[in-house]
This record gives structure tokens, C-alpha cells and sequence, in this order.
């Protein structure tokens, strides 16, 4: 979901990106860390790479538990080396680097260039200081280079006359280690300048040299003077088709710490550029990407992400243009304190093509900031974090089953299940109805909490649905008197027969009314049974209610419903949707007509459609979905949005067998599904879907190793994911 925020008087908008929920399989190792030892700010100190040699500079200080960075004392300037595409790392201090007894270096003994540099050096390595970032303060910036790696540094050496340029003089140079090489004698640098004829305004310029270094020309600005924002912090690359992508970091000077990662092209060797694409918006405390191409021509772009307290990224499979669904490359940090300092991460590429995230980082084992590194293979597809809300042994309860997701219109998610005591089997059985919340939208959960409870005997099989309308939000479920299942129900209201139960919470779930037996109201007695379908009910565009169930008469099941036109008052029973079908959802299609998509027992292994143009009193003949592969086994179906039904979602176990987890999407109406991906590939069963307050789609189903029951898991994804790359 895109929430926009005007600023400047509605003359500049950004969109915050809601918080990634896909992860690659990253390996996350120690670059370099002491517990007495706050390390940081990769990004500022730079990084350089020889083959799957790497190197990357950082700042080390006394580590103090303090308000702001957690660093006291003389901020070293430091290094760290591997060897072995970044698995391995040895730190290291040069000689005569960056260090004074200063708490921040300062420029002594800085000259020009006596001789020009051969940028061509096998060896070379080039460090940008200025002023504004820890370890160093100079407001005119220079450099030290290196022929053997980083090993040994000369320098400093001054930018030659570049301060006394028209358009740079007078103005506060702040880059950090940026710099393109283009041949012998000729190298770009990329520069970040504090202006002070602007006030609260940074702008990148792109300039060069091209005699070695002893002189540097201004080229161009990248990106505009203005108060809207501050622009800093750029890292650029020259693409395999020669143009130059630079990343960088702006804050908005009108909200407080609010930052984006931003895009720029130039296709003439930096003489002018243009704003290419927003990569990431930040709602507090931003952080500067880093980016590199990779060898199928994919960009990738990475940054902290101190909201959210990830490191996180985007592909971009167009130069930039636009950018994929985030994913999450590392999320276990945990400091001393509440503040996510973090990231300012570098990138590089091993020549197995591998990627190599470095950053600044804490966990709950090392508290202090450390620099560490992520090691992933960008040909992997991204898949949606998996977190279990309900698992075997949970408060001693054997097996949990049969999951139900809402969202209420206060922004809280609802998720309820099956507790089932005794053993995992359906009723009978003793069971209660369990419940968990969010209220930030899936990304942490409340405590286990027993929301329905019939003594020894058992309830289960819950779906919930909200009545936009009144907030109210209904679970309808069955109860079944001892001894009583599918199988032994017998016709009647009351006695040896299934009972379908409702209740509702008028507080998003903190509170449950007295649940109310419907069979009275609903059943023909003359059937066998009725039982709830479970998942999800359904609210049509009138205000209608819908609860799918199935019924049993004799050996044949019936796919039925109930429904209510004065919400939860009353309700009353809808015809048959199906013969040899239960365990349906239905949705309302755009020209008002039902759609129920069934679990069947034709022996097909494709999910039974059938449509209705009356409200459900009559439907049309069943059909089985070639591309919609089914074991017998519940599924779940929502619009992206009701209003605008766009897009229908399915989820499902998509084998003959439960396993398989896979999501769906169709834009004609479930015509044609061209769009899926697998949540999971090994044992799953039930599933329960609902679109989340960040507009990300949640799906919580049953998977497991040894069978689909092992847990109740609940994963999140932009719906965007699922259309990336059709499988």
C-alpha cells in the first residue's frame, strides 16, 4: 500500500513502500567487531575489490551505551580483508591513515599530487575524505591511494584547485569514497556538497580528471538545488552498455529524518543527467544505498532500513527504470539500545557471481555494532518470511488445525484456529477455537488466547468475516455433542447432530459474545449433518453476509450457505452450489453474479466452479479448472481489493497430494490464472487469506515437514511478488 505524504504545500509527494516481507537465503558471517568496540558506517569509508579479494573500510570507536551513536573517544579509520569472496575476514590498521589524536582526523600535511597516478594499476585503490562523516573533518576534501591493495596508503593530497570552481566554491565538500575509473590517467568522482547559497541544501556533482590526479574539473551537477531536500551519500557504476546508474540518499527537510533512496542516469559520460526512478522510501532516519550489476544485466540496489530494522534490496531488470517487490537479506538485529543504528552497506559481486552485502550490525549475541557481511545468489528467487503462529506442543495442545484470517477495519488482524486436545483428528474431538492478533500488521503477534471452549467436547472448523459496515466482526464455526461426526451425525436440529454455532467481537477480538446455535434457524432436519466451511466468509457489495458450509445427505455432500441481510440479525439458508462438494469459499464477481470455488469428490484433482446470477438461490453447472490442480482439501480465495476487484487470489495445496503451497492470481475473473508462486514446497493443507493494513496480501496455512500439520504459519507478500516472474 502506497500512503502519500504532501510536503512543501503539496508540491512534493513520496510514497512510504510497506515493510518487506520477502528474504533471501543469505549467510551472514563477522567481518569485524570487538565487544568493547562500536564499528560503523561502511558506506562512508568505502569498499574495493580484486577479483574475490575484497576490502572494505570502516570506523571504529570506544564503545558507550549513549543517546545517539553509541562511540566515545578517537574514531579510527580502519580495514577489514578477505581473501575467499567475503566467507573469511582479517581486520587491520595501515601506518599514518586517517589517525590523529583527534577525535575526528584533521588535515595536516595535506599536498598536491607531485605525480600522476596510473589508475590502470592492477593494485590501485583510491580513499575519498571530506567533512561530515565520523573518522574525519575536512571541508575541502581529499584523497590517499594505494598500489598494493590497501595495505600502505599515499597521502593526504588535495583535489588540486577543485574548491575554487564557481560552481563549487565557497561550499562544504562532504563525498565519501565514490569514484568510476576510465583509464589510465582518468577517473570520475562522484562528491556530495554541502551548499551554503542554499540553506539546509547538499547537491551531488559529478567531476574529473584525466591526468592522473593532479588536476580535477567540475563536469556536472546530478541533482538540483533545492530546500524540498538534501541530496548525499551517492554510489554509482558504469553499466556494461557504458552509462552511468547512480544511487543516493536525500532527506526531506520538511519531515524530520524522512530520507528516500533515488536513481539518476546520465547516457554521456556524466555531462548531464537525468532522475531515473525512487527506490525506497524511508519514514525515519534513512541510510545510503549501494548498487551493482550483475552478470544477466539485473541491477541491484541495497540500504539499511532502520524502520524496519532490516538490510534490505531491489532488483531492477530495466537499468533502473523501475525496481521489484523489496526483499529482506538479513532481519535479526538487536542492540543495547531502542535505536536501529545500523546498515550504510557496500556491495560487491564474487566471481561466482554471488553477492556480498557488508554493513554495520548488532544481534542479541554482540549487542555492540559490528561490521558484518551477507552472502546470497541473486539467481534465487526471493520467497515471503515464514512465521509460525501456532505449532505441535504449543501449551501442550497436540496439533492445531483448520487456521481463519480477518482484518478489522481498525487495522487489527485476526487470526484463529483449531486447539485440538486429545489428538489431531476432526470432531469429535475436544477442541477449542484459539486466537492470536497484530496490530502492525503481521509483524509481531499477542499471546495464544482460547476464544470458544464446550468443555469436553469440540468446536472447530472456524471462518471469520468482517461486516465492513458495522466493525463487527462474525466466526462462524461448528459444534459437535459427544460422539458426533461427519459420519454419526444424524438428521435432526438437536441432539446427535452437528451444531453451527456463531459468534462476534464488536473490539477487533479482544472480546467474543455468547456464542448462538443456528440449526434451529438455518438446518432442514432432514439432513445428516451441516458444518461450517472454514477460512473465510464473504460480504457481497449490498452488505450481504455470506458463510459457505457443506451438508451431508447420505453418502452425497452439498456445497451450501448461509447468509444474512440485516447483518447478523437473522439468517437464513442458501441453495446448493455443488453435489459431491464442500469446503467452499465464494467471492462476487464485477457484474454482481457469485463465483464458488469448491473441494470436490469427482476424482478429477482440479477445484469445481459454478456460478450464480441470482444471490446464491440458483447455480449454474460445476466445472473443474484445468490450470486450478487440487488434492481434496480446503482452499481460500479473495479480491486484492473488494471495491475495485481487480485481481482474484487463490491459495491451495496445487499437487494431487497436500503439499505445495502455492498463490495464484487471475485478472479476467478466474478465467485464467498466468500468475503463480509457491509459498512452500513441502506438506501443506488449509489456508486463510486476507489483504493486511499495509496493503500486502497475508496467507496463514498449514504446512509441515513430516505432514501438513506441524504448524499453522502465517507469511506476508506484496501482491506485486506474485506477477514478477511467472511460473
Amino acid at each position: 500500500m502506497y500512503r502519500f505524504i504532501l510536503l512543501c504545500l503539496g508540491l512534493f509527494a513520496y510514497a512510504v513502500h510497506s515493510s518487506a516481507q520477502l528474504i533471501v537465503d543469505a549467510e551472514h558471517v563477522m567481518v569485524a567487531g570487538d565487544s568493547k568496540k562500536f564499528c560503523g558506517w561502511p558506506a562512508n569509508n568505502g569498499s574495493w575489490q580484486w577479483g574475490d579479494e575484497i576490502l572494505v573500510g570502516y570506523t571504529e570507536g570506544d564503545f558507550i551505551n549513549s543517546r545517539g551513536h553509541n562511540l566515545k573517544g578517537i574514531q579510527h579509520s580502519k580495514f577489514a580483508r578477505s581473501k575467499d569472496g567475503g566467507e573469511t575476514w582479517s581486520a587491520f590498521d595501515p601506518e599514518n591513515f586517517l589517525d590523529d589524536e583527534n577525535i575526528q582526523w584533521l588535515p595536516k600535511g595535506k599536498t598536491p599530487l607531485p605525480k600522476a597516478i596510473d589508475f590502470s594499476h592492477p593494485d590501485f585503490a583510491m580513499r575519498v575524505f571530506a567533512s561530515g562523516y565520523h573518522g574525519n573533518n575536512d571541508p575541502e576534501g581529499g584523497f590517499y591511494y594505494s598500489y598494493d591493495r590497501g595495505d600502505n596508503w599515499t597521502g593526504p593530497h588535495t583535489f588540486g584547485m577543485l574548491n575554487e570552481h564557481p560552481e563549487l566554491k565557497g561550499n562544504v565538500f562532504t563525498p565519501r569514497t565514490d569514484y568510476i575509473v576510465t583509464g589510465p590517467k582518468s577517473c570520475y568522482l562522484f562528491i556530495t556538497l554541502n551548499m551554503e547559497v542554499v540553506e539546509e541544501s547538499s547537491r551531488i556533482a559529478c567531476v574529473k580528471t584525466d591526468d592522473g590526479g593532479l588536476t580535477f574539473e567540475f563536469v556536472s551537477w546530478i541533482t538540483p538545488a533545492t530546500t524540498e531536500f538534501r541530496s548525499i551519500m551517492p554510489q554509482t557504476i558504469r553499466l556494461s552498455n557504458g552509462d552511468f546508474i547512480l544511487t543516493c540518499r536525500k532527506i526531506i527537510n520538511t519531515q524530520f529524518h524522512v530520507g528516500l533512496v533515488d536513481a539518476y542516469i546520465s547516457k554521456d559520460n556524466g555531462n548531464t543527467w537525468k532522475y531515473q526512478s525512487r527506490i525506497k522510501d524511508i519514514r525515519t532516519h534513512s541510510n545510503p544505498p549501494s548498487i551493482i550489476e550483475l552478470e544477466d544485466g539485473r541491477l541491484c540496489c541495497i540500504y539499511g532500513d532502520r524502520d524496519n530494522k532490516t538490510i534490505a534490496g531491489r532488483y531492477s531488470d530495466d537499468r533502473g527504470k523501475t525496481w521489484s517487490t523489496e526483499f529482506i537479506i538479513r532481519d535479526d538485529f538487536q542492540s543495547v539500545d531502542d535505536w536501529a543504528d545500523l546498515g550504510y552497506p557496500r556491495l560487491a559481486k564474487r566471481s561466482d557471481g554471488k553477492l556480498v552485502a557488508i554493513y554495520y550490525w548488532a544481534t542479541a549475541d554482540h549487542p555492540q555494532q559490528f561490521i558484518g557481511a551477507s552472502i546470497w545468489d541473486p539467481k534465487e528467487v526471493p520467497t515471503p518470511k515464514n512465521k509460525v503462529l501456532f505449532h505441535k506442543g504449543m501449551n501442550d495442545v497436540p496439533v492445531y488445525r483448520i487456521p481463519a484470517l480477518a482484518v478489522s477495519n481498525n487495522d487489527v488482524v485476526i487470526a484463529v484456529a483449531d486447539a485440538r486436545y486429545n489428538r489431531g483428528q476432526d470432531l469429535p474431538n475436544n477442541i477449542d477455537l484459539v486466537m492470536r492478533r497484530s496490530f502492525d500488521s503481521g509483524k509481531t503477534w499477542t499471546k495464544s488466547k482460547v476464544i470458544a471452549d464446550f468443555g469436553l467436547q469440540g468446536c472447530g472448523d472456524p471462518a471469520l468475516l468482517l461486516d465492513w459496515n458495522t466493525n463487527r466482526l462474525w466466526c462462524f464455526f461448528t459444534f459437535a455433542p459427544d460422539g458426533v461426526g461427519v459420519k454419526t451425525s444424524q438428521p435432526g436440529i438437536d441432539g446427535k447432530t452437528f451444531q453451527l454455532y456463531i459468534m462476534y467481537s464488536d473490539d477487533d477480538g479482544g472480546s467474543w459474545s455468547t456464542p448462538k446455535n443456528l440449526n434451529a434457524e438455518v438446518k432442514d432436519p432432514a439432513w445428516d449433518a451441516v458444518w461450517s466451511s472454514p477460512g473465510n466468509g464473504y460480504q457481497d457489495d449490498n452488505g450481504r453476509l455470506y458463510f459457505p458450509l457443506s451438508r451431508k445427505s447420505g453418502d452425497t455432500f452439498y456445497s451450501h450457505f448461509i447468509y444474512s441481510d440485516d447483518h447478523g440479525a437473522t439468517w437464513n439458508m442458501g441453495g446448493p452450489a455443488g453435489e459431491q462438494c464442500e469446503e467452499w469459499m465464494v467471492v462476487q464477481r464485477k457484474d454482481g453474479s457469485l463465483l464458488a470455488n469448491m473441494r470436490n469428490h469427482y476424482g478429477k484433482n482440479r477445484r469445481a466452479l459454478a456460478m450464480s446470477s441470482d444471490r446464491g438461490q440458483t447455480w449454474n453447472e460445476l466445472s473443474h479448472h484445468t490450470a486450478l490442480l487440487s488434492p481434496v482439501c480446503q482452499a481460500s480465495t479473495i479480491w486484492d481489493s473488494q471495491r475495485h476487484k481487480r485481481q482474484l487470489l487463490f491459495a491451495n495445496p496445487a499437487d494431487t497430494e497436500r503439499r505445495k503451497m502455492t498463490v495464484r492470481l487471475s485478472e479476467d475473473e478466474a478465467v485464467t490464472w498466468p500468475y503463480q508462486k509457491v509459498l512452500y514446497e513441502g506438506h501443506a493443507a488449509y489456508s486463510s487469506m486476507a489483504i493486511l493494513p499495509d496493503g500486502q496480501v497475508g496467507v496463514f496455512y498449514e504446512r509441515g515437514t513430516e505432514n501438513p500439520y506441524d504448524t499453522i504459519s502465517f507469511t506476508k507478500f506484496p501482491i506485486t511478488w506474485i506477477k514478477e516472474q511467472p511460473e
